[in-house]
């Protein structure tokens, strides 16, 4: 699967689960606002009637409880009861047909109050409906309250237990909501909301309870209509294509740019080290994705160069004393070996030349393991200090002949944990590779310092500096700042190398400071202990 297409069906299932997310959300938000609303309208009514039958100045004014009772259920979807304290039915005045749903509902007033027909409380030998399976018959010597528009039975036992007659009878008006078990003709459960409000009398004393009872509507994809159905489906489609559109503009604003780098990858694998892909994008990732695939071709190419140089530096360096050596040999082989005096000169000569190759293979042998970090040091508490006393008085003939002053400026102690050995290869090439390039009356000096918990060495000489383009490379490996110098007055260009790997081994830097007619300072930095 192409990431392009990972991408459109990724950003395609983002905006469906934040569409269903939404949907649901919303969905629930207005279901709430509007059994709020519904639960506050439908406890007013109760109380309004509460308050009404409260005035009455008999209890027992039936007639006037049911025109009361009667004008509230004018109000579509209504039923209205009124019950004692022990669960009696007093009055049942069920949902109006539907011709006089429509109808406003009259205020209850007691003057103006229609005569309503005569209603009783349900009692035992009226008609019962017929008892769900699961459903316990009720006492015959209760009450029956029909429930839900007659779809369940309720008997006086179980409607006291209800949270909100609770609540009446203790003088505070309550709604709630129930899931009411329907029946024969209505087989699914039916919400229902439930109003309870206390009839109290000027004394106190809760006398009744106006309860109200209206069926909440059914929600959910069913009960929608067809029109309404397409219009959300033709929205859900508008949204999708827009998306859909939205999401393939994404995917080539992000693919693109990665199918180039991929090719690009492509191409340098089968050799084109010169490989660059725009580094500019939009997409800051994918930038500095763009941006590191470049340099890491220029690294690459850079390597690939560094290689080959290297390949021609270590084929020229081996072939000068290999020429020597055969052109001694075979000088002997024509008849100089008979010569004593000539033949010790040319078999010195080709010990020399063996052992410059010796010193060159052991360099690249050290130079390969420090680049594998397979560079074995055998660390002990040394003074650095001393160490490179003793190779300046090792190196002191050398600076005498090229009438160059050398010392160490120093006198502090600096205890570190190196490998000695390597240590004083390090200084023997530093210090060398400065006479070497003292002019005669010049000064090399060594010099240390504590800084914190860093020992810093410096060499300083007074030579003829090394120019700024050359400095940053004076590092590498057969690298030579004066190329047409003779190589009799320098070595192989590997003493800095050399240098840097094992400072670098030790956990430490180096760094150089040149310039031009005014000498040159090398400085590595070693932790103390």
């Amino acid at each position: 699967m192409s990431l392009r297409l990972v991408l459109i069906l990724s950003y395609l299932a983002v905006v469906l689960t934040a569409m269903l997310v939404a949907a649901l959300i919303a969905a629930t938000s207005v279901e709430q606002l509007y059994l709020q609303n519904q639960r506050a309208n439908l406890l007013a009514q109760a109380q309004r009637v509460a308050t009404t039958l409260s005035n009455l100045p008999e209890v027992n004014a039936s007639p006037m409880q049911m025109s009361i009772v009667q004008s509230n259920s004018t109000l579509p979807g209504i039923n209205t009861r009124i019950i004692d304290q022990k669960g009696g039915v007093l009055v049942d005045l069920p949902q109006p047909p539907s011709q006089q749903a429509a109808q406003p509902a009259a205020e209850p007033a007691i003057s103006a109050a229609p005569q309503p027909t005569p209603l009783t409380p349900l009692t035992p030998s009226d008609p019962q409906p017929t008892l769900p399976e699961t459903a316990s018959p009720p006492s015959p010597d209760l009450p029956i309250l029909y429930d839900a528009d007659a779809r369940s039975i309720v008997t006086s036992e179980a409607l006291l237990q209800r949270d909100e007659i609770i609540a009446a009878k203790a003088g505070q008006a309550s709604t709630a909501i129930r899931n009411v078990p329907t029946h024969g003709s209505y087989p699914e459960a039916t919400r229902v909301l439930y109003a309870a409000a206390p009839v109290t009398l000027p004394d106190g004393t809760i006398a009744r309870i106006v309860y109200i009872s209206t069926p909440l509507p059914q929600v959910g994809w069913q009960t929608l209509s067809v029109e309404a159905r397409l219009q959300i489906l033709s929205a859900v489609a508008a949204v999708l294509a827009v998306a859909s559109l939205l999401g393939l503009a994404l995917a080539i604003l992000i693919s693109r740019p990665l199918q180039h780098i991929a090719r690009a990858a492509t191409a340098v694998a089968q050799g084109d080290l010169q490989q660059q892909v725009p580094a500019r994008r939009r997409i800051r990732e994918v930038s500095a994705l763009s941006h590191s695939f470049n340099q890491m071709t220029a690294s690459l190419h850079r390597s690939d160069q560094l290689k080959s140089q290297f390949i021609a530096d270590v084929s020229h360096e081996l072939r000068t004393p290999l020429t020597i050596i055969r052109g001694a040999a075979e000088t002997l082989q024509d008849g100089a070996v008979d010569d004593l005096s000539a033949r010790d000169g040319f078999l010195t000569t080709i010990t020399q030349e063996v052992d410059r190759l010796a010193r060159m293979v052991n360099d690249l042998l050290l130079l390969t393991r420090a680049d594998n970090h397979a560079l074995q040091l055998n660390r002990v508490m040394m003074d650095l200090v001393a160490l490179a006393q003793t190779r300046v008085d090792r190196l002191r003939s050398i600076a005498e002949k090229r009438q160059v002053e050398l010392a160490v400026s120093s006198t502090i102690e600096a205890r570190i944990s190196g490998d000695e050995a390597r240590l004083t290869q390090v200084f023997d090439n530093l210090i060398d590779n400065a006479i070497r390039h003292t002019p005669p009356g010049g000064r090399v000096d060594v010099v240390f310092q504590h800084v914190g918990s860093q020992v810093i060495c410096e060499i300083r000489d007074t030579g003829s500096g090394i120019p700024a383009q050359h400095l940053p490379h004076i590092f590498d490996r057969f690298y030579r700042a004066e190329p047409a110098r003779q190589r009799a007055s320098g070595g192989a260009g590997l003493g800095l190398a050399i240098a840097r790997s094992i400072i670098e081994a030790h956990g430490g830097q180096i760094s150089a400071e040149s310039e031009e007619k005014r000498g040159t300072t090398i400085r590595f930095t070693l932790s103390s202990t």
